[in-house]
């Protein structure tokens, strides 16, 4: 059974200029990586709410337009060889506090791939190279939500290391189930 509760983390009692100021030092010192995806640019804005909005029924457009300022050297996108971008990725930080070490958590926001580019690995590739980055920079873990039904998305996160850890009630929306996912960055 589901549990309607999320873990709660450092941030989410904060207010949210407080926790985009945390989130921003989160990436102190966060070295860039990035060799066949880019990071996000305010020119990719309208076409990352096109695709955005074909994967998901909108209504956090102001979340993604958020992170795209604040987040810009965590937010990925990838382009076509006419340099059409085709999809994209975005995460957040969190702090977490465990005895004297502090941990990077890494979570997926939004992940998404246009209708006409599905099934030719641009998913792959966001993940593959926003991983490797996200290790380089000594970030610990990386988690993330998925509904219980995308089947293709649960498949191919498996593919990539992560391990279901959780089933969570209105995460991914009111009403609905989804899987709380995890992959450990440790060597």
């Amino acid at each position: 059974m589901a549990r309607s509760l999320r873990k709660q983390g450092i941030f989410d009692h904060l207010p949210s200029l407080v926790q985009n100021l945390l989130r921003r030092a989160a990436l102190v010192n966060f070295k860039e990586h990035k060799v066949r995806t880019r990071s996000f640019d305010t020119k990719d804005l309208d076409r990352v709410m096109e695709i955005y909005r074909q994967n998901f029924n909108g209504g956090n457009e102001a979340t993604i337009m958020r992170y795209g300022s604040i987040q810009r050297p965590i937010f990925y996108v990838v382009q076509d060889a006419s340099g059409k971008v085709v999809g994209y990725c975005t995460y957040y930080l969190n702090l977490k506090f465990q005895g004297c070490r502090v941990n990077r958590i890494a979570t997926i926001y939004s992940i998404a791939i246009d209708d006409a580019s599905k099934g030719e690995g641009w998913g792959d590739l966001l993940l593959e190279e926003s991983i490797a980055e996200l290790r380089k920079n000594r970030i610990s873990n990386i988690r993330l939500f998925v509904n219980i039904n995308n089947k293709s998305a649960i498949g191919l996160y498996v593919k990539h290391g992560f391990q279901k850890t959780d089933d969570l009630e209105d995460i991914c929306g009111r009403g609905e189930r989804c899987f709380v996912m995890e992959r450990s960055l440790r060597d």
